[in-house]
């Protein structure tokens, strides 16, 4: 069984450093936010956090590189893209705001679960931090499907 979301991560160049610690967060520590309850059986349970992780749920995020990016002008923010397996979002989530981001108002955390055809965009403002909300429809309405 497999789990999947996808993560953009959106920032400015001022954090650039921030979101490549969130980044390595999430390669370096899955025991931290992975749904343990879904691990495989072979796999010890509670996970001993000073262990080297080997577990097939792990998660990363690349930074796009700048090659990537046509044209003549310099992009204007630095994204990250990736994938997380059985991740616990409300723990992703949680780190991402708890971040020592320097301009916390371009931060962006965006995440498609699986089965979702659209990305969730999470922002800070005022030291808070929530869902950009969509006017519908969503998935699950007959008319997203729809012409």
């Amino acid at each position: 069984m497999s789990w999947v979301t996808n993560v953009m991560v959106s920032v400015n160049h001022r954090d650039r450093a921030t979101a490549g610690e969130f980044a390595a967060w999430l390669c370096d520590r899955p025991f931290e936010y992975l749904k343990r309850e879904q691990w495989h059986r072979d796999l010890t349970y509670p996970w001993p956090e000073d262990r080297e992780w080997e577990g097939p749920y792990s998660g990363a995020l690349a930074e796009s590189p700048d090659s990537v990016w046509p044209g003549t002008k310099v992009h204007e923010c630095c994204v990250w893209l990736g994938v997380l397996n059985h991740a616990d979002l409300d723990k992703v989530r949680d780190r991402f705001a708890a971040m020592p981001w320097q301009e916390p108002n371009a931060a962006q955390l965006m995440l498609m679960d699986q089965e979702e055809a659209f990305f969730r965009i999470w922002m800070i403002r005022d030291s808070q931090f929530f869902e950009v909300p969509l006017p519908p429809p969503y998935e699950n309405d007959d008319a997203f499907w729809s012409h």
